[in-house]
């Protein structure tokens, strides 16, 4: 039957009319045509309803694609590190995936459209084993949450689930999903083509709805497992950690690169093993929910689950050629965590654990800071972080009776203010400023992780603080643990203000070549003297402090002020004939001098990232730690053969005030 439009139905109506004029047509033929007009009014109007239904289908197809992507992107993130097991980083539960997924399964919770096709009644079938293979998916992300967040994602995921299957015991009960064997079978090869006849077996149907509530019965006893071997891995980690602790204690000297990288790897073994993703995906119920997809797939789909599975063991083959030995000094079974004492974690997953962590390496190492090892390389001592600002203790009254309060020095504010300067001098080589630019940047980066470590600026690292109460309480690094325990004052305020300062004045200086908003090319005309250059950038500050009510102004202009003020003093009270090449040198050594010192705290840092106290960021934290280590392996080697000021004690290394301090002999 050819369904009409308005129109049609019209011209319909005004034909049978023209029929029932004629009398040599039977009454009772004309009647019957006459009614037809209802069931084709019907037909219209759900011809004119169901045009949005291929904008429909686009949409839940675009949700169904977002979905396939996120796992064949996890599938490939498993692969590339190495994963016996594929972890969940793209395809997580979390409102925003539950959401997409509603969406995907748009099509077999639908009770209201007509679909009796044999693709409509198949492709609601697909539906209901897409939504199985996504469940078991999810499964390990249930182990990244914390208890909250766990509690809230099931239950969401619970509602979701239980309306599919809701909705389809529905339209199996009504009839409105026939499906038949054949259709199956034809679907499979052709989907256009399916045959439309044979007997009707509504037992797959029911098969797939049990599969569905199974799968959720599976991902709610595995998140009830995983609030408690969470508190078990969480136990095992701390008796680990402690013995680590216990032999960093034991160790006499700094920690030189050899000992950061056996560190790095007896951690990277904890977080390994200990990752929550891990024991989730070896979880029994995890191989169960996996069992449940391949033969609900097996129907649908055996030869493309055939052909990926295929797939990852050529990836994998590939993969553990040429496996490197593990590190014949170091037993790395003794930072294994393990639910069970009593069972034993393969060889082949030591391996490559081992591996992961050298393809880890060479893709780390590639990314080195060249251009700030370069910097580090012209310096010579650390001098320098003497000589920028010792004039500290005689600062006019004017910068300390303004409406601002003092704030505590920072590595990264002088870094950005000298840097300002040195930029700013004319007849300087375009390549040497932008070295120096590079070299800054880079070490920036580094720099505020000494910062946001060390001294505690921030409160995501609640972990640096756990740390130095260990070690408060072994009686080591007394100085460090108290300024960490007492980090919760107004000063934890400052600091951030002045992170804040140096971090906007950095963006201003690279991008826009200006200093609170003055350009440089302004505040250092050719023309101009190096006396004469520092001297208005000094006039500049000093305005800025006067008049600026922004808190991140005033701290940026009292940097500069007392910079600039420094340099003239060592000029002989301005009467200097410096030329801007000697003064760039001279600003380039002090930037040298300052980052070779604040770096001389990345050991540390590595320590302390290489502990969190939160199990779900454990991994995260330490492959920041090794990808530091190897990113900085030659600066720390090149630092520690350097020496110490002799008065500088190994607490006092984080604080720049007290470099200065000891190298300008204040007491």
């Amino acid at each position: 039957m050819i369904i009409m439009g308005s129109n049609e139905t019209d011209a319909y109506l005004q034909l049978v009319n023209q029929l029932k004029s004629y009398s040599n047509i039977p009454e009772n033929l004309t009647s019957s045509l006459g009614n037809y007009n209802s069931s084709i009014n019907v037909l219209s109007q759900q011809d004119r309803f169901s045009k949005p239904m291929p904008w429909i289908g686009l949409y839940v197809a675009t949700a169904s694609m977002l979905c396939i992507l996120a796992m064949v992107a996890d599938l490939i993130h498993g692969v590339r590190n190495g994963k016996l097991w594929f972890p969940n980083k793209y395809f997580t539960l979390n409102a925003a995936s539950l959401t997409v997924i509603a969406v995907a399964m748009k099509l077999p919770v639908d009770l209201s459209s007509i679909m009796p096709g044999v693709v409509d009644q198949n492709v609601k079938l697909i539906s209901l084993v897409f939504m199985s293979t996504m469940m078991a998916n999810l499964l390990p992300s249930l182990a990244t949450m914390d208890n909250k967040s766990l509690v809230s994602n099931m239950i969401g995921l619970g509602i979701l689930v239980i309306t599919v299957v809701v909705n389809v015991c529905i339209q199996i009960g009504t009839r409105l999903l026939r499906i038949d064997q054949r259709s199956i079978v034809g679907f499979i090869k052709n989907p256009l083509k399916a045959n439309k006849t044979g007997i009707d077996i509504i037992i797959f149907a029911y098969g797939y709805v049990g599969t569905l509530l199974l799968l959720l019965m599976i991902q709610t006893c595995s998140a009830l497992a995983i609030v408690t071997f969470k508190l078990i891995l969480e136990w095992k980690y701390k008796k680990v950690h402690e013995s680590i602790l216990n032999l960093i204690d034991q160790q006499q000297g700094t920690l030189d690169v050899q000992k950061l990288k056996q560190h790095v790897g007896k951690y990277w073994t904890i977080a390994e093993t200990g990752s929550p993703q891990f024991m989730a995906a070896c979880l029994p119920t995890s191989s169960a929910s996996g069992m449940g997809v391949v033969i609900t797939c097996k129907i649908l789909a055996c030869w493309s689950a055939i052909l990926v599975v295929c797939v990852s063991h050529v990836l994998r083959c590939l993969n553990w050629k040429n496996e490197p030995r593990m590190n014949e000094n170091e037993d790395l079974r003794d930072y294994v965590l393990q639910l069970h004492d009593d069972t034993e974690l393969a060889e082949i997953t030591l391996k490559r654990i081992d591996q992961s962590l050298k393809h880890f390496i060479q893709k780390v190492e590639k990314k080195r800071p060249n251009y700030l090892t370069k910097l580090i390389m012209e310096s010579r001592g650390f001098q320098g972080v003497g000589k920028y600002d010792n004039n500290h203790h005689h600062i006019p009254s004017l910068l300390t009776t303004t409406t601002t309060e003092e704030h505590p020095s920072s590595w990264s504010l002088p870094l950005v203010t000298l840097t300002a300067i040195a930029v700013s001098l004319p007849n300087i080589q375009k390549e040497t400023v932008d070295r120096l630019l590079r070299g800054v940047s880079e070490g920036l980066a580094y720099v505020a992780l000494v910062e946001e470590c060390l001294n505690n600026a921030s409160d995501d690292h609640a972990n640096i603080q756990n740390y130095m109460v260990e070690r408060l309480l072994r009686g080591v690094n007394e100085g460090l643990a108290y300024v960490v325990l007492n980090s919760k004052d107004d000063n934890n305020r400052n600091i951030k203000d002045i992170k804040k300062a140096a971090r906007s004045l950095w963006l201003e200086v690279v991008n826009g070549h200006k200093w609170l908003g003055y350009k440089l090319q302004k505040l250092a005309p050719k023309r101009d003297s190096t006396s004469q250059i520092l001297q208005r950038f000094k006039d500049t500050a000093k305005k800025e402090v006067e008049t600026t009510t922004d808190i991140c102004k005033s701290i940026s202009a009292k940097s500069m002020y007392r910079i600039s003020e420094t340099i003239l003093s060592s000029y002989n009270n301005g009467r200097d004939n410096t030329s801007h090449e000697e003064l760039f040198k001279q600003l380039s050594s002090m930037i040298s001098d300052i980052l070779a010192a604040c770096l001389t705290n990345l050991p540390q840092v590595i320590v302390m990232k290489c502990h969190t106290s939160e199990i779900e960021k454990r991994e995260a934290s330490v492959r920041a730690a090794a990808q530091l280590l190897y990113e900085t392996t030659e600066i720390i080697t090149i630092l520690q053969g350097r020496a110490l000021p002799e008065s500088l004690d190994q607490d006092d290394l984080p604080f720049i005030d007290k470099w200065r301090a000891s190298l300008n002999h204040i007491p």
